[in-house]
Protein backbone atom coordinates (compact mmCIF):
# COMPACT_ATOMS: atom_id res chain seq x y z
CA UNK A 1 0.00 0.00 0.00
CA UNK A 2 1.52 3.50 -1.34
CA UNK A 3 4.86 1.52 -1.17
CA UNK A 4 4.68 -0.52 1.82
CA UNK A 5 4.85 -3.73 3.18
CA UNK A 6 1.63 -4.65 5.53
CA UNK A 7 2.14 -7.65 7.89
CA UNK A 8 0.23 -8.87 11.07
CA UNK A 9 0.96 -8.77 14.48
CA UNK A 10 -0.98 -10.51 16.77
CA UNK A 11 -2.06 -10.02 20.65
CA UNK A 12 -3.61 -13.26 22.77
CA UNK A 13 -6.57 -12.73 24.34
CA UNK A 14 -7.24 -14.88 27.45
CA UNK A 15 -10.03 -16.68 28.93
CA UNK A 16 -9.78 -15.58 32.93
CA UNK A 17 -11.60 -19.00 33.87
CA UNK A 18 -10.05 -21.47 31.28
CA UNK A 19 -6.62 -19.73 31.98
CA UNK A 20 -5.44 -19.92 28.32
CA UNK A 21 -5.54 -18.21 24.94
CA UNK A 22 -9.45 -18.00 23.03
CA UNK A 23 -8.45 -15.86 20.72
CA UNK A 24 -6.04 -13.32 19.22
CA UNK A 25 -6.04 -9.88 17.78
CA UNK A 26 -5.21 -8.97 14.29
CA UNK A 27 -2.70 -6.27 14.51
CA UNK A 28 -1.60 -4.47 11.27
CA UNK A 29 2.46 -3.52 10.80
CA UNK A 30 3.77 -1.73 8.23
CA UNK A 31 7.30 -0.93 7.14
CA UNK A 32 9.15 0.39 4.14
CA UNK A 33 11.31 -1.13 1.37
CA UNK A 34 14.27 -0.29 3.72
CA UNK A 35 12.89 -2.16 6.51
CA UNK A 36 11.66 1.30 8.78
CA UNK A 37 8.71 1.29 11.16
CA UNK A 38 5.61 3.40 10.14
CA UNK A 39 3.42 3.50 13.19
CA UNK A 40 -0.49 2.16 12.90
CA UNK A 41 -1.39 5.73 13.44
CA UNK A 42 0.50 7.26 10.25
CA UNK A 43 -0.57 4.05 8.24
CA UNK A 44 -4.61 5.06 9.06
CA UNK A 45 -3.82 8.79 7.94
CA UNK A 46 -2.46 8.19 4.73
CA UNK A 47 -5.83 7.20 2.67
CA UNK A 48 -6.75 10.61 0.67
CA UNK A 49 -10.30 9.84 0.71
CA UNK A 50 -13.29 7.53 1.80
CA UNK A 51 -12.42 5.27 -1.05
CA UNK A 52 -9.15 4.92 -0.26
CA UNK A 53 -10.00 4.65 3.54
CA UNK A 54 -11.99 1.33 2.88
CA UNK A 55 -9.75 -0.02 0.25
CA UNK A 56 -6.99 -0.12 2.95
CA UNK A 57 -9.49 -1.42 5.25
CA UNK A 58 -9.54 -4.44 2.92
CA UNK A 59 -6.32 -4.62 2.61
CA UNK A 60 -5.64 -5.07 6.48
CA UNK A 61 -8.42 -7.89 6.61
CA UNK A 62 -6.83 -9.42 3.49
CA UNK A 63 -3.28 -9.58 5.06
CA UNK A 64 -4.77 -11.01 8.46
CA UNK A 65 -7.53 -13.52 7.21
CA UNK A 66 -4.28 -15.04 4.72
CA UNK A 67 -1.82 -14.94 7.26
CA UNK A 68 -4.04 -16.48 10.24
CA UNK A 69 -5.52 -19.49 8.40
CA UNK A 70 -1.89 -21.19 8.83
CA UNK A 71 -2.76 -21.64 12.76
CA UNK A 72 -6.65 -21.25 12.64
CA UNK A 73 -8.30 -24.42 14.74
CA UNK A 74 -11.52 -24.40 15.92
CA UNK A 75 -11.55 -23.15 19.04
CA UNK A 76 -9.54 -20.31 18.41
CA UNK A 77 -11.04 -16.44 17.39
CA UNK A 78 -9.43 -13.76 15.37
CA UNK A 79 -10.40 -10.50 16.07
CA UNK A 80 -10.66 -8.29 13.63
CA UNK A 81 -10.34 -4.60 13.67
CA UNK A 82 -12.84 -2.85 11.10
CA UNK A 83 -13.29 1.04 10.97
CA UNK A 84 -17.18 2.07 10.98
CA UNK A 85 -16.96 4.03 8.18
CA UNK A 86 -15.38 0.45 5.86
CA UNK A 87 -18.38 -1.53 8.29
CA UNK A 88 -21.05 1.16 6.70
CA UNK A 89 -19.65 1.96 3.36
CA UNK A 90 -17.47 -0.84 2.20
CA UNK A 91 -19.74 -3.30 0.88
CA UNK A 92 -20.43 -0.35 -1.91
CA UNK A 93 -16.69 -0.77 -3.42
CA UNK A 94 -17.21 -4.67 -3.40
CA UNK A 95 -18.50 -7.34 -1.42
CA UNK A 96 -14.99 -9.77 -0.71
CA UNK A 97 -15.36 -10.59 3.10
CA UNK A 98 -17.18 -14.27 2.41
CA UNK A 99 -14.66 -14.82 -0.16
CA UNK A 100 -11.91 -13.99 1.32
CA UNK A 101 -13.29 -16.47 4.40
CA UNK A 102 -13.69 -19.28 1.94
CA UNK A 103 -10.42 -18.31 0.44
CA UNK A 104 -8.13 -18.88 3.19
CA UNK A 105 -10.96 -22.15 4.65
CA UNK A 106 -11.88 -19.94 7.73
CA UNK A 107 -15.06 -20.45 9.56
CA UNK A 108 -17.18 -17.56 9.94
CA UNK A 109 -17.74 -18.67 13.58
CA UNK A 110 -14.15 -17.85 14.05
CA UNK A 111 -13.77 -14.34 13.12
CA UNK A 112 -14.69 -11.37 15.35
CA UNK A 113 -15.68 -8.53 13.73
CA UNK A 114 -14.18 -5.36 16.04
CA UNK A 115 -15.88 -2.25 15.40
CA UNK A 116 -13.43 0.70 16.34
CA UNK A 117 -14.79 3.08 18.32
CA UNK A 118 -15.28 6.45 16.45
CA UNK A 119 -18.40 8.29 15.41
CA UNK A 120 -20.51 6.64 13.04
CA UNK A 121 -21.64 8.67 9.93
CA UNK A 122 -24.99 6.40 9.80
CA UNK A 123 -26.33 4.51 12.26
CA UNK A 124 -28.76 2.49 10.23
CA UNK A 125 -26.04 1.93 8.18
CA UNK A 126 -23.53 0.40 10.69
CA UNK A 127 -26.63 -1.29 11.90
CA UNK A 128 -27.06 -3.09 8.68
CA UNK A 129 -23.79 -3.95 8.30
CA UNK A 130 -23.46 -5.67 11.65
CA UNK A 131 -26.54 -7.58 10.74
CA UNK A 132 -24.47 -8.61 7.81
CA UNK A 133 -21.60 -9.74 9.43
CA UNK A 134 -23.86 -11.69 11.95
CA UNK A 135 -26.03 -13.18 9.24
CA UNK A 136 -22.51 -14.55 7.98
CA UNK A 137 -22.01 -16.07 11.45
CA UNK A 138 -19.40 -13.90 12.53
CA UNK A 139 -19.70 -12.71 16.24
CA UNK A 140 -19.50 -8.87 16.85
CA UNK A 141 -17.20 -6.93 19.19
CA UNK A 142 -18.01 -3.49 20.32
CA UNK A 143 -13.78 -1.64 20.76
CA UNK A 144 -12.84 1.04 23.45
CA UNK A 145 -15.99 0.59 25.56
CA UNK A 146 -16.22 3.35 27.89
CA UNK A 147 -14.48 6.07 25.58
CA UNK A 148 -15.52 8.36 23.30
CA UNK A 149 -18.59 7.64 21.35
CA UNK A 150 -18.61 3.51 22.45
CA UNK A 151 -21.10 3.30 25.47
CA UNK A 152 -24.70 1.95 26.29
CA UNK A 153 -26.46 2.85 23.39
CA UNK A 154 -24.44 1.00 21.22
CA UNK A 155 -24.20 -1.83 22.99
CA UNK A 156 -28.66 -1.60 22.94
CA UNK A 157 -28.49 -0.60 19.22
CA UNK A 158 -25.95 -3.06 18.07
CA UNK A 159 -26.49 -5.96 20.21
CA UNK A 160 -22.66 -7.39 20.54
CA UNK A 161 -21.57 -10.54 21.37
CA UNK A 162 -18.39 -9.21 23.12
CA UNK A 163 -17.91 -5.42 24.98
CA UNK A 164 -14.24 -4.48 25.10
CA UNK A 165 -13.81 -2.27 27.81
CA UNK A 166 -11.27 0.91 27.43
CA UNK A 167 -7.85 0.58 29.04
CA UNK A 168 -8.80 3.67 31.01
CA UNK A 169 -11.91 1.64 32.85
CA UNK A 170 -9.36 -0.67 34.30
CA UNK A 171 -7.09 2.05 35.69
CA UNK A 172 -9.80 3.86 36.82
CA UNK A 173 -10.73 0.84 39.17
CA UNK A 174 -7.33 0.83 40.42
CA UNK A 175 -8.11 4.38 42.35
CA UNK A 176 -10.55 3.52 44.97
CA UNK A 177 -12.66 0.75 46.08
CA UNK A 178 -15.69 2.66 45.16
CA UNK A 179 -14.10 2.62 41.49
CA UNK A 180 -13.23 -1.12 41.41
CA UNK A 181 -17.24 -1.35 42.74
CA UNK A 182 -18.25 0.23 39.55
CA UNK A 183 -16.87 -1.31 37.03
CA UNK A 184 -17.69 -4.96 38.86
CA UNK A 185 -21.48 -3.37 38.14
CA UNK A 186 -20.98 -2.32 34.40
CA UNK A 187 -19.63 -5.59 33.85
CA UNK A 188 -22.65 -7.18 35.32
CA UNK A 189 -24.83 -4.89 33.18
CA UNK A 190 -23.14 -6.14 30.24
CA UNK A 191 -23.64 -9.47 31.06
CA UNK A 192 -27.36 -8.56 31.57
CA UNK A 193 -27.25 -7.63 28.02
CA UNK A 194 -25.85 -10.94 26.71
CA UNK A 195 -22.75 -9.69 26.10
CA UNK A 196 -18.71 -11.59 27.28
CA UNK A 197 -16.93 -8.94 28.16
CA UNK A 198 -12.63 -8.36 28.05
CA UNK A 199 -10.96 -5.86 29.93
CA UNK A 200 -7.92 -4.63 27.88
CA UNK A 201 -4.63 -2.59 28.70
CA UNK A 202 -4.10 -4.95 31.74
CA UNK A 203 -0.46 -4.03 32.06
CA UNK A 204 0.79 -5.33 35.85
CA UNK A 205 -0.20 -8.41 38.11
CA UNK A 206 -2.35 -5.56 40.42
CA UNK A 207 -4.34 -4.77 37.12
CA UNK A 208 -4.94 -8.61 36.50
CA UNK A 209 -6.01 -9.16 39.66
CA UNK A 210 -8.51 -6.06 40.02
CA UNK A 211 -9.75 -7.25 36.39
CA UNK A 212 -10.44 -10.87 37.72
CA UNK A 213 -12.79 -9.31 40.79
CA UNK A 214 -14.44 -7.50 38.18
CA UNK A 215 -16.24 -10.93 36.91
CA UNK A 216 -15.14 -10.32 33.09
CA UNK A 217 -14.86 -13.20 31.17
CA UNK A 218 -11.61 -11.97 29.21
CA UNK A 219 -8.38 -10.40 29.73
CA UNK A 220 -5.90 -8.65 27.68
CA UNK A 221 -2.53 -6.73 27.23
CA UNK A 222 1.18 -6.38 27.85
CA UNK A 223 1.57 -8.34 31.06
CA UNK A 224 0.49 -11.46 29.46
CA UNK A 225 1.66 -10.97 26.03
CA UNK A 226 3.01 -8.03 24.01
CA UNK A 227 1.90 -8.24 20.06
CA UNK A 228 4.26 -10.44 18.22
CA UNK A 229 4.44 -10.98 14.25
CA UNK A 230 1.93 -14.65 14.05
CA UNK A 231 5.47 -16.32 13.11
CA UNK A 232 6.77 -16.01 16.43
CA UNK A 233 3.76 -17.49 18.37
CA UNK A 234 4.29 -18.50 22.18
CA UNK A 235 1.20 -17.42 24.33
CA UNK A 236 1.33 -19.82 26.87
CA UNK A 237 0.48 -18.39 30.10
CA UNK A 238 -0.10 -21.32 32.67
CA UNK A 239 2.60 -20.54 35.07
CA UNK A 240 1.38 -16.86 35.25
CA UNK A 241 -2.45 -17.77 35.83
CA UNK A 242 -1.57 -20.30 38.33
CA UNK A 243 -0.27 -17.68 40.28
CA UNK A 244 -2.68 -15.47 39.80
CA UNK A 245 -5.06 -17.87 41.02
CA UNK A 246 -3.55 -18.64 43.89
CA UNK A 247 -2.67 -14.84 44.84
CA UNK A 248 -6.44 -14.01 43.72
CA UNK A 249 -8.06 -16.89 45.94
CA UNK A 250 -5.84 -16.12 49.22
CA UNK A 251 -6.59 -12.49 48.70
CA UNK A 252 -10.83 -12.95 48.48
CA UNK A 253 -10.57 -15.37 51.39
CA UNK A 254 -8.81 -13.01 53.78
CA UNK A 255 -11.26 -10.27 52.53
CA UNK A 256 -14.04 -12.82 53.26
CA UNK A 257 -12.83 -13.90 56.75
CA UNK A 258 -12.46 -9.81 57.76
CA UNK A 259 -15.97 -9.30 56.53
CA UNK A 260 -17.46 -12.54 58.23
CA UNK A 261 -15.31 -11.21 61.80
CA UNK A 262 -17.26 -7.68 61.36
CA UNK A 263 -20.79 -9.35 60.58
CA UNK A 264 -20.38 -11.30 63.86
CA UNK A 265 -20.84 -8.68 65.39
CA UNK A 266 -23.45 -6.76 63.85
CA UNK A 267 -25.57 -10.46 63.33
CA UNK A 268 -25.38 -11.23 67.15
CA UNK A 269 -26.38 -8.05 68.34
CA UNK A 270 -28.84 -7.72 65.53
CA UNK A 271 -30.42 -10.91 66.90
CA UNK A 272 -30.81 -9.76 70.39
CA UNK A 273 -32.15 -6.21 69.35
CA UNK A 274 -34.96 -8.56 67.57
CA UNK A 275 -35.36 -10.55 70.80
CA UNK A 276 -36.33 -6.58 72.78
CA UNK A 277 -38.55 -5.58 70.01
CA UNK A 278 -40.55 -9.63 70.62
CA UNK A 279 -40.63 -8.92 74.13
CA UNK A 280 -42.24 -5.33 73.79
CA UNK A 281 -39.42 -2.95 74.72
CA UNK A 282 -39.85 0.62 72.85
CA UNK A 283 -38.30 0.44 69.84
CA UNK A 284 -35.58 3.34 70.11
CA UNK A 285 -34.75 1.48 73.29
CA UNK A 286 -34.46 -1.98 71.75
CA UNK A 287 -31.55 -1.18 69.33
CA UNK A 288 -29.76 1.18 71.55
CA UNK A 289 -27.00 -1.32 71.36
CA UNK A 290 -26.17 -0.81 67.69
CA UNK A 291 -24.87 2.66 68.90
CA UNK A 292 -21.82 0.66 70.34
CA UNK A 293 -21.07 -0.65 67.04
CA UNK A 294 -18.98 1.13 64.54
CA UNK A 295 -19.84 2.21 61.29
CA UNK A 296 -23.72 1.89 62.03
CA UNK A 297 -25.71 4.22 60.18
CA UNK A 298 -29.39 4.12 60.98
CA UNK A 299 -32.32 1.44 61.83
CA UNK A 300 -35.68 1.02 60.91
CA UNK A 301 -38.81 -1.27 60.94
CA UNK A 302 -41.00 -2.20 58.33
CA UNK A 303 -44.34 -4.37 57.88
CA UNK A 304 -44.95 -7.05 56.02
CA UNK A 305 -45.12 -5.08 52.47
CA UNK A 306 -42.44 -2.69 53.02
CA UNK A 307 -43.87 0.28 55.17
CA UNK A 308 -41.76 1.92 57.27
CA UNK A 309 -43.45 1.60 61.63
CA UNK A 310 -40.96 3.13 63.23
CA UNK A 311 -39.39 6.21 63.27
CA UNK A 312 -35.82 5.94 61.58
CA UNK A 313 -32.76 5.66 64.46
CA UNK A 314 -29.47 6.92 63.14
CA UNK A 315 -26.49 6.42 65.19
CA UNK A 316 -22.67 7.73 65.28
CA UNK A 317 -23.70 11.35 65.29
CA UNK A 318 -24.84 11.49 61.59
CA UNK A 319 -26.04 14.82 60.83
CA UNK A 320 -29.19 15.12 59.97
CA UNK A 321 -29.12 18.88 58.50
CA UNK A 322 -27.70 18.65 55.45
CA UNK A 323 -28.11 18.33 51.01
CA UNK A 324 -29.85 15.01 52.46
CA UNK A 325 -31.83 15.71 54.64
CA UNK A 326 -35.29 16.11 52.95
CA UNK A 327 -34.67 12.80 51.75
CA UNK A 328 -33.86 11.70 55.85
CA UNK A 329 -37.63 12.15 56.54
CA UNK A 330 -38.92 8.47 56.09
CA UNK A 331 -42.24 8.31 57.72
CA UNK A 332 -44.97 6.46 55.27
CA UNK A 333 -41.79 5.40 53.22
CA UNK A 334 -42.41 2.23 51.22
CA UNK A 335 -39.09 0.39 50.86
CA UNK A 336 -40.52 -3.08 49.07
CA UNK A 337 -38.86 -2.13 45.85
CA UNK A 338 -35.24 -2.71 47.84
CA UNK A 339 -33.55 -5.95 47.50
CA UNK A 340 -32.64 -6.44 50.99
CA UNK A 341 -36.66 -6.29 51.71
CA UNK A 342 -37.53 -8.53 49.38
CA UNK A 343 -35.18 -11.64 50.15
CA UNK A 344 -35.82 -10.82 54.06
CA UNK A 345 -39.65 -11.78 52.96
CA UNK A 346 -38.81 -14.29 51.00
CA UNK A 347 -36.45 -15.71 53.70
CA UNK A 348 -38.36 -15.43 56.82
CA UNK A 349 -36.35 -15.36 60.11
CA UNK A 350 -32.93 -15.22 58.49
CA UNK A 351 -30.61 -12.75 58.12
CA UNK A 352 -30.12 -11.08 54.90
CA UNK A 353 -26.99 -9.06 53.98
CA UNK A 354 -27.29 -6.72 50.78
CA UNK A 355 -24.53 -5.95 48.28
CA UNK A 356 -23.21 -2.46 48.69
CA UNK A 357 -24.91 0.41 47.48
CA UNK A 358 -26.25 3.97 47.72
CA UNK A 359 -28.48 4.56 49.92
CA UNK A 360 -30.94 7.30 49.41
CA UNK A 361 -30.92 8.68 52.78
CA UNK A 362 -26.94 8.86 53.51
CA UNK A 363 -24.11 9.82 51.96
CA UNK A 364 -22.00 6.98 51.70
CA UNK A 365 -22.07 3.54 50.05
CA UNK A 366 -23.74 0.89 53.05
CA UNK A 367 -25.13 -2.56 53.36
CA UNK A 368 -28.50 -3.50 55.05
CA UNK A 369 -28.71 -6.34 57.51
CA UNK A 370 -32.36 -7.36 57.24
CA UNK A 371 -34.83 -9.77 58.68
CA UNK A 372 -38.40 -11.12 59.00
CA UNK A 373 -40.01 -12.09 62.38
CA UNK A 374 -42.99 -12.33 64.18
CA UNK A 375 -44.49 -9.99 66.99
CA UNK A 376 -47.16 -10.90 68.27
CA UNK A 377 -48.80 -13.12 65.25
CA UNK A 378 -47.65 -10.02 62.56
CA UNK A 379 -44.46 -10.08 60.49
CA UNK A 380 -42.25 -6.93 60.60
CA UNK A 381 -39.29 -6.61 59.01
CA UNK A 382 -36.12 -4.71 60.79
CA UNK A 383 -33.40 -3.34 59.08
CA UNK A 384 -29.78 -2.17 59.91
CA UNK A 385 -27.69 0.04 57.42
CA UNK A 386 -23.75 -0.07 57.89
CA UNK A 387 -21.34 2.04 56.35
CA UNK A 388 -19.12 -0.29 54.12
CA UNK A 389 -17.51 2.76 51.71
CA UNK A 390 -14.09 2.24 53.08
CA UNK A 391 -12.97 -0.14 55.81
CA UNK A 392 -14.89 0.49 59.25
Amino acid sequence: YKGLHLATAIQPIYSIDHQRTIGYEALIRATTLQGEKVSPLTLLDMPDNEQDAIYLDKLCQFTHLNNFHQIVNDNCWLFINISALASEKGREFGDIFPELLKKFNIKPSNVVIEIIEDAATDKHKLLDAINYYKKMGCMIAIDDFGAGHSNFERVWNLQPDIVKLDRSMILRAMESDIKQQMLSSIVKLLHQANCLVIIEGVENEQQALTAMSTGADFIQGFYFAKPKMFQQLDFDKTEIFNQLSSKFIAMEQKKRIKINQQDEQYINTFKQCIVNIQQGEIFAKAIENFNDLKGTQRCYLLDDIGNQIEKTIVFNQEQSENKYSQLQKTERCNWYRKDYVTQAIKNHFRICISEPYRSITGEVMCITISMSFNVQNKKKILCLDINRSSDI
